[in-house]
């Protein structure tokens, strides 16, 4: 027996948000595993790219690209803090595909938990981070994007997303058509600790919207995603 829970419960959507949502939930739930539905869209895997003249950091990136796309454009999703390139994260980028199916969508992975330290930043570039300049923690995707020929992008951010698809437009890298922004993390000082309580607050609020969903991919895609513990080490590292 399926939980799936109604969106009209937690919001009065439009009726074309409410259809748009059902057509992107039966095709997802079509799919009989999250590994095969990562490898339809193309989030199953990811490319590195290593530090040198152009890219500051070792920077992983997912590039999802569907057969039929405006080459010069983009969605560029910016991902949580300490969120790696995970099978969750990869299947949030999958469902994203399918939803925009005329889009390439490009996200790179934050620094992590145990041998997961893409984008962390030196000391100078923290330093800068610090004191607000986000521009440093996109400076590898923006010079992915133009080694690619993107010139126009979608920029949208979740949480410490926020902070860097601002920075990313800060860049100005490219002619950005929207951004949308989502529950930014910045708008409240936190020590680290506190940090730490109010994710682990969410991830328990988060479990309670995956079984809603009805979709067991989604849920074994996340018990197969870094656990808290790795969270909880990727949230110290001193890039974050």
């Amino acid at each position: 027996m399926s939980n799936r829970v109604p969106i009209t419960e937690y919001h009065q959507f439009s009726p074309e948000v409410v259809d748009t949502v059902g057509e992107m939930y039966e095709r997802i739930d079509r799919y009989d595993s999250y590994s095969d539905l990562l490898k339809s869209t193309g989030a199953h895997t990811t490319k590195t790219l290593l530090p040198g003249k152009y890219y500051p950091t070792e920077t992983q990136i997912a590039d999802i690209r569907p057969n039929d796309h405006d080459s010069e454009e983009a969605l560029v999703v910016h991902l949580p803090m300490a969120n790696p390139l995970d099978e969750n994260m990869r299947y949030h980028l999958a469902s994203l595909a399918i939803a925009h199916q005329d889009k390439r969508v490009i996200a790179t992975a934050n620094p992590s938990g145990p041998r997961r330290k893409f984008d962390a930043l030196s000391r100078p570039r923290r330093t800068q981070l610090a004191n607000g300049d986000f521009r440093v923690a996109s400076e590898g995707l923006a010079y992915f994007l133009d080694s690619e020929g993107i010139t126009r992008t979608y920029e949208y951010g979740y949480s410490y997303g926020v902070d860097k698809a601002l920075g990313s437009v800060a860049l100005d890298a490219t002619e950005v058509q929207k951004v949308l922004l989502l529950e930014p993390a910045s708008l409240t000082e936190r020590s680290i600790g506190k940090l730490g309580i109010a994710f682990m607050s969410t991830d328990k609020a988060m479990e309670g919207y995956v079984e809603a969903s009805g979709l067991p991919t989604y849920e074994a895609a996340r018990k197969n995603a870094i656990g808290p513990a790795a969270y909880a080490i990727g949230l110290g590292r001193l890039t974050n």
